[in-house]
């Protein structure tokens, strides 16, 4: 698959099969996200991996919008140290959709399961506890995201997008 064909075509998995995602797939899905763009290439990311059934089932749990996630036969956590860069979210989400891509070349559906929220102190606090007791993560690190991965129990719906005209502005914003 083309890299162009393959970001036009990207979706989504929320369900998937029980067939489990080999370790060495796995593997060559985080080596491809290792070598993500990072601020001041300081590479801060760093990546917990779960296939344990019951740590899925906990992770399920983080908010309303993952219990999906009970059907991943594997996560990936994605992980930053906030006193290592302040660009350690950004570091996260460029290795995050890597992944991802990463996925979609080795046939594997890949699901986004946010976990930061920048706008909600407690929510943010209630959701890294989840995360960090699931995946023993130190209390310095936050979980950017967690991904759900797995093959894809049917074929995610095309999704709506936004012409061009409606996203891209000339010279100043709202220019066409």
């Amino acid at each position: 698959m083309e890299l162009i064909e393959a970001l036009h075509t990207r979706r989504s998995s929320r369900g998937f099969t029980t067939a489990p995602v080999p370790k060495q797939t796995l593997l060559e899905i985080l080596d491809v996200a290792r070598y993500s763009p990072s601020g001041a290439n300081k590479n801060n990311f760093r990546f917990v991996v779960t296939t344990k059934r019951e740590t899925m089932d906990k992770l399920a749990q983080v908010h309303q919008f993952c219990k999906w996630m009970g059907t991943a036969q594997a996560a990936i956590a994605l992980v930053g140290d906030p006193a290592l860069s302040r660009y350690w979210m950004e570091d996260c989400c460029l290795a995050a959709y890597s992944i991802y891509l990463g996925a979609l070349a080795k046939g594997v559906g890949c699901g986004w399961s946010a976990t930061y929220t920048s706008d909600d102190p407690v929510e943010d606090a209630r959701r890294q506890g989840l995360v960090r007791e699931a995946l023993s993560i130190p209390s310095n690190l936050k979980a950017a995201v967690v991904l759900g991965l797995g093959y894809a129990a049917a074929t995610p719906n095309p999704r709506k997008m936004c012409t061009l005209d409606e996203v891209v502005s000339w010279e100043k914003y709202g220019q066409k």
